[in-house]
């Protein structure tokens, strides 16, 4: 340590808390002393040892940022994501005569405290406190922690495995610090917005009434798709054949949950459900709370599909490539099976295209012109067909205009909102005096509505606009004449 108490700093040993003065920065030789960084602390305020005595923290690791530290049962330590319940809180404490030293309590089972077991490893266990229950917080770099034991001399430290076969567990190791074993703490009170992961812990697709294809993860490479096979309860399964309708999967947030959706088949009328005893199943009727599914992104764009009824982790699992049956709940720990992957029923281009054009300028009277135009929605594919259901066809579509800066999208959305009930387009007739001496250009701004199923392939066309010109080139101070991407 750098003690400062004395006429000068000298260097002294101690044992105790961990402080800014025991902190060393390592320059090699060939550096210039200008490039050592500055010595001001890097422990965040209120983010050190002595800031930790009796707060209660969600505890997030580094390299799985999207999970937290947690108790699913009481005597089993593991990861969980998603809601925010008490499973996942830790009341941190310190020992009177160690203060360095903390007992870790779950918020969901306070009578439980992790501890560092020299057989089992990372338990939890209830009862008189003893000192494999005794954890330091020891800053590692941008306001992580190691989370190691104060009992044993060989640095036992907490850290996330993933080589099991059914996904990332919670346990202890020595050896090389890793950034599997840095741990972040946010007071329970804090926004999930403090925690800075590598992809967003909110999903920015939005999946309220939009309709996807869904992908398990670990099939990807088998291009199978999560689908219902017929109208029965229990024929949920996977098909890997043509786009059909029956892999469609309509999503729509429920009203006074947001964060959960209902999921509902376009091919039959049925909704996904986690039934208490036969698991997961596809029903009708009345909407009910075992229909309700919560979406949270893990990694790379994928998503955990859990359900929100349930207070214990149950999500939606692919056990095997076989169509039929392959599909479950599950409350095992997270796995590349869980994962899934949702490719929206539409993306879409925009273009501003030029539908007529009259040059009057070497005329010095006016002239007529008179014609019609299209608004609305065409399917433009070859073997079109109607939609099977308008409204997730015409919502999907809107979905698709929402995701990122699209410009226009405002005019397109309201243009698919006003569609009659009877049909989706519109063709009027025009007529325009065109002025002497003068450049006539017709417009429509159009975009083109394209996905999977090639069948349907769209295109909606707003009314048009008339540019006029006396110089030969058009004026386009608001930016209509547009194309995106």
């Amino acid at each position: 340590v750098m003690d400062s108490t004395g006429e000068k700093p000298s260097v002294e040993l101690k044992t105790g808390p961990f402080t800014e003065d025991q902190q060393w920065k390592l320059v090699p030789k060939e550096q210039a002393v200008r490039e050592v960084a500055d010595c001001k602390a890097t422990i965040e305020p209120n983010q050190n040892s002595g800031s930790l005595d009796k707060k209660k923290f969600l505890i997030y690791n580094k390299k799985y940022c999207h999970a937290r530290l947690a108790l699913p049962r009481e005597e089993k330590v593991g990861l969980m994501e998603g809601k925010n319940d008490g499973k996942q809180h830790w009341y941190l404490e310190a020992h009177p005569d160690k203060p360095e030293c903390f007992y870790m309590t779950n918020g969901r089972y306070p009578e439980f405290r992790l501890a560092a077991n020299a057989d089992k490893g990372l338990v939890s266990y209830a009862g008189n406190r003893y000192s494999d229950q005794l954890w330091k917080f020891r800053p590692s770099s941008d306001s992580f922690f190691y989370i190691a034991s104060c009992k044993y001399e060989d640095d036992r430290r907490i850290f996330v495995d993933s080589s099991g076969e059914l996904g990332p567990t919670v346990n202890v190791k020595t050896g090389p610090f890793s950034e599997d074993q840095q741990w972040k703490l946010v007071p329970f009170r804090e926004p999930l917005k403090e925690l800075k992961c590598e992809f967003s812990i909110i999903p920015t697709m939005p999946l309220d009434k939009n309709e996807f294809f869904i992908y398990n993860k670990k099939y990807l490479k088998y291009d199978m798709r999560l689908a219902l096979l017929g109208s029965a309860y229990n024929e949920i399964g996977i098909m890997r054949e043509e786009f059909e309708d029956s892999q469609l999967w309509y999503l729509e947030a429920d009203p006074d949950k947001p964060e959960c959706y209902y999921m509902t088949n376009e091919r039959y009328p049925n909704k996904l459900s986690a039934h208490p005893t036969k698991g997961l199943i596809s029903s009708t009727g009345p909407r009910s709370s075992d229909q309700l599914w919560e979406f949270r992104a893990s990694s790379d764009g994928f998503y955990y599909i859990a359900s929100c009824k349930y207070t214990d982790e149950v999500r939606l699992r692919q056990y095997s490539s076989g169509e039929r049956r392959s599909v479950q709940v599950t409350k095992e720990p997270f796995a590349e099976n869980q994962e899934w992957k949702l490719v929206p029923r539409f993306n879409v281009t925009i273009s501003t295209d030029t539908q007529m054009v009259k040059d009057n300028r070497k005329s010095s009277t006016p002239i007529s012109t008179f014609g019609d135009t299209s608004t609305g929605v065409t399917k433009i594919s070859w073997r079109s067909k109607p939609a099977r259901n308008r409204t997730t066809y015409i919502n999907s579509m809107i979905a698709a205009l929402k995701q990122g800066a699209i410009p226009g999208a405002a005019q397109f959305i309201s243009q698919l909102r006003s569609i009659g009930e009877s049909s989706y387009k519109k063709t009027e007739e025009y007529s325009y005096v065109i002025p002497r001496r003068t450049l006539y250009k017709l417009v429509q701004r159009t975009a083109i509505f394209y996905g999977p199923i090639a069948d349907d392939k769209s295109l909606l066309t707003l009314p048009p606009k008339v540019f006029l010109s006396t110089t030969g080139k058009f004026s386009d101070p608001e930016g209509y004449m547009i194309k995106w991407p």
